[in-house]
């Protein structure tokens, strides 16, 4: 048996995952439940043949020569996720709700507890410009991943984090004889004021790891048609399951299953009527309107949108919205085409 301990970084897996959604050609998020098949047949194979002479545990598993197929099923029972670890900072309960972000988080949070991800949450702290900041996650997500190793003995942990911070902990981890395997991407985006900016997984991180992996390279040079690295992101059919609004389930009785009202976009009884403009700006994940009363540019996201899908979106569509407000202002709000 190969026991494995998975640890996240929420906010750069959150990060990564945007980026796949909004800026890259598969328009598809990270699911957890890929990512983790994906570690499994990494150790028991391709990974485990970098990794040969190298610090890894003496039953920890190894590749089979021309392993047959039931053979490499074996040897995926063998391995397994023994624990999963998700840290990030929160928004507080107001402030989400009031950027309509709730339901997201909660629906997230049945992902992460259908595939048995333990959550660590710490507040989400305001720097002096407004900008909000974890402070202390890293270090807890240092402590508990060395400690939980010492406890458990994990022959293989797992990193998806890309900050040299986490290199004492690397080292740390090797001199327990545990084998790292980190999962790092290297990608261009854009932040929400249009800068363009780099995502870097430290050089220093991946020379320490047992395992390192560059999925960005892995995802683009595989096969399209490659069972595993295609499960690394939603279908269609699982978005529900991963981030969107469930659909209702079927009744087990002969009275069919309530729907949920499909709400009105045109109007609002706590906001009244939408107002109306025209999308300017189109970025990653995020946008901007201009409207018709004032040519006022009003920033909205991906979760202000009301029937309608981040991508069906073009710059010089005509929009409804309603008018709220975030951190920074005003913003729209129950954004629509019209």
């Amino acid at each position: 048996m190969t026991s494995v301990g998975v640890f996240y970084d929420g906010n750069y897996f959150n990060h990564v995952s945007t980026y796949y959604k909004y800026s890259h050609a598969r328009r598809a998020r990270l699911s957890i439940a890929g990512l983790h098949r994906f570690v499994r047949s990494q150790i028991v194979g391709p990974a485990s043949e970098e990794a040969e002479g190298k610090p890894v545990r003496a039953h920890a598993a190894h590749p089979l020569s021309r392993r047959s197929p039931r053979e490499e099923s074996d040897a995926l029972r063998r391995c397994q996720i023994v624990d999963a670890h998700y840290f990030r900072g929160r928004l507080a309960a107001l402030e989400a709700a009031a950027k309509d972000s709730l339901l997201n988080e909660r629906l997230f949070e049945d992902v992460l507890m259908k595939e048995g991800v333990i959550t660590h949450s710490l507040p989400l702290v305001r720097r002096r410009d407004q900008s909000l900041a974890e402070k202390g996650l890293d270090v807890w997500f240092a402590l508990e991943a060395y400690e939980l190793t010492l406890l458990k003995r994990y022959d293989v942990i797992v990193l998806v984090a890309c900050d040299r911070d986490y290199l004492p902990l690397v080292r740390k981890l090797n001199a327990l004889g545990t084998a790292v395997m980190i999962l790092g991407w290297d990608f261009t985006h854009t932040d929400e004021m249009g800068v363009e900016r780099q995502t870097v997984t430290s050089i220093d991180l991946l020379a320490e790891a047992a395992y390192p992996l560059a999925m960005h390279e892995i995802i683009e040079a595989a096969s399209p048609d490659d069972p595993v690295i295609n499960g690394l992101f939603v279908e269609d059919g699982n978005r529900s399951r991963e981030g969107s609004r469930p659909s209702v389930p079927a009744s087990d009785g002969d009275e069919p299953a309530l729907e949920e009202p499909t709400p009105d976009p045109r109007t609002d009884p706590d906001r009244g009527p939408a107002l109306t403009g025209t999308i300017q700006t189109l970025k990653e994940g995020y946008g901007f309107i201009t409207t018709e009363a004032s040519f006022k540019n009003l920033f909205f996201s991906w979760a202000d949108l009301l029937e309608v899908p981040f991508d069906a979106l073009q710059v010089g569509d005509r929009v409804g919205y309603f008018l709220g407000t975030n951190f920074k202002g005003e913003c729209a709000t129950g954004v629509h085409k019209l």
